[in-house]
């Protein structure tokens, strides 16, 4: 019997890796000898058919990262219990969590964009040849990069501000924990780029830079009119540009975000410095934290 559930197991697993083009033959005797069944990605950053090595620069992330999470945890439930049970509030607890989540938030973003877990939409991008999808891939890597890059001047920007704002109960300066933001932009914005390089055929990627350049110059041109628009660019940038992008299977966060960024630089004259405050509003949220 459980020979039998074996084979039937291998038979559906075999038809599953047919279906994705690979050799159920080779690649399942490979696994067994891994220990391991291949890891079959599709996403931003699509992988060969294997297990991704973790780079030198990514373990001290994950064990940095491990230890925020592990900290904030004990530290909510130290601070409930000397609140709720002693009676002695320890307020530094509040803005240590709040400094330690934004670092948490940043880092995580960082790995969660090597790995390749930030949410997108691919049923579109799949929809397309092989050849297609592979420069559609490249353009959003690139509109990725370049959120990032226009994020981070105004993140850095922001943390200098910021230094002149003593934290109330710990009495450092802001900026330690706000400078967690353009930290955060840099790493992800160091994992494009290496894997641009590495996976990108040349080509590809410059053809995929002119097609984004040619879209900013057209927003660029066309913003007097946008910004007269008023609704209307709202409704261009944000509803318009977030589908095309998210049919494009730019990552879910980088679709608003990008959309957002967008409308102020050129619906606006707000400047996009606003996007970092959200950002550090929202994550100094200790509802957030506690959730």
């Amino acid at each position: 019997m459980e020979e039998q559930v074996r084979r039937r197991d291998v038979g559906v697993a075999g038809e599953i890796l047919r279906q994705a083009g690979l050799n159920p033959e080779r690649d399942m005797t490979q696994a067994s000898h891994a220990g391991t069944m291949p890891v079959l990605e599709d996403g931003l950053f699509p992988a060969q058919g294997e297990i991704r090595p973790k780079s030198s620069w990514i373990v001290p992330l994950e064990i940095v990262g491990a230890i925020l999470i592990a900290g904030i945890v004990l530290l909510l439930f130290g601070g409930v219990v000397s609140r709720y049970v002693f009676s002695m509030p320890l307020d530094w607890i509040d803005e240590t969590v709040s400094m330690a989540f934004i670092w948490v938030a940043m880092i995580g973003a960082a790995i969660a964009m090597y790995r390749n877990e930030h949410l997108r939409l691919a049923t579109f991008v799949d929809m397309l040849s092989p050849r297609m999808r592979e420069f559609v891939n490249a353009a959003a890597l690139v509109c990725v990069a370049v959120f990032l890059v226009a994020l981070i001047p105004p993140a850095i920007e922001h943390a200098k501000e910021e230094w002149v704002i003593e934290m109330q109960t710990l009495h450092i300066p802001n900026t330690f924990r706000v400078m967690a933001i353009a930290v955060g932009a840099l790493l992800m914005l160091a994992v494009v780029v290496m894997h641009a390089v590495k996976t990108v055929p040349k080509a590809q990627l410059m053809g995929a830079v002119a097609v984004v350049a040619v879209a900013a110059l057209a927003f660029y041109f066309l913003s007097p009119s946008l910004r007269g628009m008023k609704v209307g660019g709202l409704v261009v940038f944000l509803a318009g540009l977030v589908a095309v992008l998210l049919a494009a299977g730019v990552p879910i966060a980088f679709c608003f975000g990008l959309g957002v960024m967008s409308y102020l630089a050129f619906g606006t004259g707000v400047p996009i410095g606003v996007i970092v405050g959200r950002m550090d509003e929202g994550m100094a949220n200790l509802v957030l934290v506690s959730v």
